[in-house]
């Protein structure tokens, strides 16, 4: 019998269902960050799901590989993350939510280096916006639907947490999380990179309405194609 197996044998009765909860939220949201934030104390408290993982991390990754998915941690950053083996149950991402995910990761890369001793990371929406804008990847301004839909999105997978405000106000509070630096590796930035010129040819080129469809469309596999090794 398979040494996982066996510790799993040893869980009592609520750490099975625990181990039942957390298996099905790994699979529904792919991150589980350790540290969280408490708006009330202003602080980062680390998650007890977490830490329950982090504990019996042999019995998840041998349940989990059964059905083939590599189950991966950091202590560093403190994430636990999902990978499939196989090409099935993939996240296929927008083109405008990938832009959006580039973006906060460029955001991310270049405030952390600001709060090196912590690694709390802040951004309001139309700080976003306006980044967006500066890379020249918004060929028209997006509506607040459009943000509120991706931020959503984002938020699913741990890869953001919304501390104040509403999801389609330009002033809502999000805090990044450390989750984004493994969706997009930093082998994976000059993908996206190409992709942002992309975007900015397509601006810069004029064409029909067929044409742009056409564009539209290739970009929105390009996006896809890009993320489908991530979640």
């Amino acid at each position: 019998m398979r040494e996982w197996v066996i510790q799993y044998e040893r869980f009592n009765q609520t750490e099975k269902l625990l181990f039942k909860r957390l298996v099905n939220m790994l699979l529904a949201k792919t991150f589980i960050i350790r540290d969280e934030y408490e708006a009330a104390t202003g602080r980062l408290k680390v998650h007890a799901d977490y830490r329950f993982i982090e504990r019996t991390f042999e019995v998840f990754s041998g349940y989990l590989e059964l059905a083939g998915w590599t189950l991966h941690r950091d202590n560093t950053y403190g994430v636990i993350y999902l990978n499939s083996q196989h090409d099935y149950n993939k996240v296929q991402l927008n083109k405008f939510t990938t832009l959006m995910l580039l973006t906060l990761r460029l955001i991310y890369e270049e405030r952390r280096e600001e709060v090196s001793l912590r690694n709390e990371i802040f951004f309001e929406t139309h700080e976003m916006i306006l980044k967006m804008q500066v890379l020249g990847i918004l060929d028209k301004k997006p509506s607040m639907k459009d943000i509120s839909e991706g931020l959503k999105r984002l938020s699913h997978f741990n890869l953001l947490n919304k501390i104040e405000g509403k999801w389609d106000a330009p002033d809502t509070h999000f805090l990044l999380l450390p989750s984004i630096l493994f969706i997009i590796p930093n082998d994976k930035i000059s993908m996206l990179a190409a992709l942002v010129e992309s975007s900015k040819e397509d601006e810069r080129r004029p064409s029909d309405q067929d044409e742009d469809d056409e564009n539209e469309a290739e970009d929105e596999a390009d996006a896809s194609e890009l993320m489908e090794d991530l979640l």
